[in-house]
């Protein structure tokens, strides 16, 4: 656009010129020629300032490309030493504090894991409300409400648990998917990928027989646990372990893998014990007396739907249920849709 206008000019300044000789009036005084010259050097002043302008755009967006460029390559390099650096510094404690259930459950709203060994298959899961334990091999499953197990199911079959004399059976309220010596253990590697920390952390020889006789393997003088994990590298949430038992001799022996997902619904199963808590229908009474006509005698009350079964724990060996306050003739308990009444014995009698 702008050349086109500047052969306009030219051509109507020489025409001036012309129309100026043709009259008899010199040319300075007509001003054709000084016109034309004129515009000449107006026409290469305005060239040199296009030119100007454009090298002087050309060299700032160069400038600009270049500095965006260094400081994208300054951010990358200071993310990636910052990543390095905080990999080098993670300690267990770190790793174990990020995966409580509470901290866990209040990040992604629920989480289970699934723990696969040699033995079968366990999953727990967790929410804001409960925890539930589920053995798929053998369909069974433990209901826990603020720690405390309050039902079961074996298959179709659904138990109360009722607790006399002793206190309530416990979960892992804290931590579901590291145990107490997890701190113990002592990083070796750890490596920054793509969002993921994949950590190697190797258990104390002394520690490692405590873990393997704790869960009935046989331990082999100077062998050690390596685990491998997977975590996320922002939260050091837990997305897998492997443990792996390593012998004196150098061979190796897969114990088990622990895989956790989050933000999952409520399991069917767990629903289903939940509901059972809280029943307000078809509703029948278990009563259990401890250690009846006796200084320590206590009552325990449970009211479960009718149909279910009753779980009742005493402390040490088992003990049994008597239908009499002299507890001399045992409980029968074909009648389990009525209201029972059990006499039991926790205590050594003079």
């Amino acid at each position: 656009m702008l050349n086109s206008l500047m052969k306009r000019t030219i051509y109507s300044a020489l025409s001036m010129g012309c129309l100026a000789v043709c009259m008899g009036f010199t040319l300075a005084g007509c001003g054709g020629t000084a016109a034309t010259t004129t515009t000449a050097a107006a026409m290469a002043t305005t060239t040199e300032a296009v030119t100007t302008t454009a090298a002087t755009e050309a060299a700032t967006i160069t400038e600009a490309v270049t500095t965006a460029a260094v400081t994208e390559a300054t951010t990358a390099a200071a993310e990636e030493t910052t990543a390095a650096d905080r990999a080098a510094t993670i300690t267990m404690e770190e790793i174990v504090s990020a995966n409580k259930n509470e901290t866990l459950v209040s990040r992604y709203s629920s989480f289970q894991n699934t723990l696969v060994d040699e033995t079968g298959t366990l999953t727990n899961y967790a929410d804001a409300e409960i925890y539930y334990s589920d053995w798929p091999d053998d369909d069974y499953g433990e209901l826990y409400i603020n720690g405390e197990q309050v039902y079961s199911h074996n298959g179709d079959v659904c138990f109360a648990e009722l607790c006399a004399d002793e206190g309530p059976i416990l979960f892992y309220t804290d931590n579901i998917l590291y145990s107490d010596s997890s701190t113990s253990e002592i990083i070796k590697s750890c490596e920054e990928k793509d969002g993921y920390l994949y950590i190697t952390t190797e258990l104390p020889r002394e520690d490692t027989r405590d873990s393997m006789e704790e869960r009935n393997y046989t331990y082999t003088e100077g062998e050690y646990l390596r685990i491998e994990y997977v975590l996320d590298a922002e939260t050091l949430a837990q997305q897998s372990c492997t443990e792996i038992e390593v012998k004196a001799d150098g061979t190796e022996r897969l114990l088990g893998t622990n895989t956790v997902e989050y933000g999952l619904e409520r399991p069917e199963k767990a629903q289903n014990l939940y509901e059972h808590v809280f029943a307000e229908d078809n509703l029948r009474t278990v009563t259990v007396i401890a250690d009846p006509d006796t200084d320590d005698e206590k009552t325990y009350t449970k009211q479960i739907p009718i149909g279910d079964e009753v779980s009742i724990r005493v402390p040490g060996e088992d003990k049994a249920c008597y239908a009499d306050r002299a507890c001399t003739e045992e409980f029968d308990s074909a009648n389990e849709d009525g209201d029972w009444t059990i006499y039991i014995i926790t205590k050594d009698r003079q």
